[in-house]
């Protein structure tokens, strides 16, 4: 799959053993990226989380997606080894700096074309309320509370349409029987 490169013959014993230790890292690395990714490709969605371990387990691949906390740079991250060492990061290239600059605002560009077309085609629907969409959405918790609130009222009206119906087959019933006896019920 991934083959470890070799450290140079040119570089001092330790200096070697650092350039290795950096590879080894940075190989185990990518192999657990790569395990996260396939994990991520092929999700367990047919049976529910059987405990708090297994959905951390099927859960922590999705780190992939997370975005660094505020003021964390990956340059300043340490790698560690599989001995335990810390090995510091690369720092980044003046290039690879402004190459990832360029894509950021290339990508900042995309999205702001996409709403400008997306806002397009909800102006051109037909019916479209004014509200943008991101109003109109419930949130999970805010859909269940709101089928809640309804399931709640149809069933207390049902309830008392129950009610109704016993009060008035009770009468039927008292009615004929004792009409003799009771004048008004």
């Amino acid at each position: 799959m991934l083959s470890r490169a070799a450290p140079s013959p040119t570089v001092s014993s330790e200096a070697a053993a650092k350039q290795v230790a950096l590879q080894n890292a940075s190989y185990r690395q990518l192999e657990l990226l790569q395990d996260d990714a396939r994990r991520i490709r092929n999700p367990d969605t047919t049976r529910p989380f059987t405990s708090l371990q297994d959905a951390v387990d099927r859960l922590l691949p999705y780190h992939l997606f997370a975005e660094p906390f505020p003021g964390e740079n990956a340059a300043d991250k340490a790698i560690k080894s599989e001995d335990g060492a810390a090995v510091q990061a690369a720092e980044p290239t003046p290039s690879q700096l402004h190459q990832s600059a360029q894509q950021s605002k290339d990508l900042a560009l995309k999205i702001q074309q996409l709403q400008d077309q997306v806002a397009q085609t909800l102006e051109k629907l037909p019916n479209a309320d004014s509200a943008p969409p991101t109003q109109q959405l419930y949130t999970a918790e805010e859909g269940y509370l709101l089928e809640k609130a309804v399931h709640d009222a149809e069933k207390a009206a049902c309830l008392n349409l129950r009610k109704e119906i016993q009060m008035y087959r009770h009468n039927q019933i008292l009615l004929p029987h004792h009409h003799h006896k009771r004048a008004f019920l």
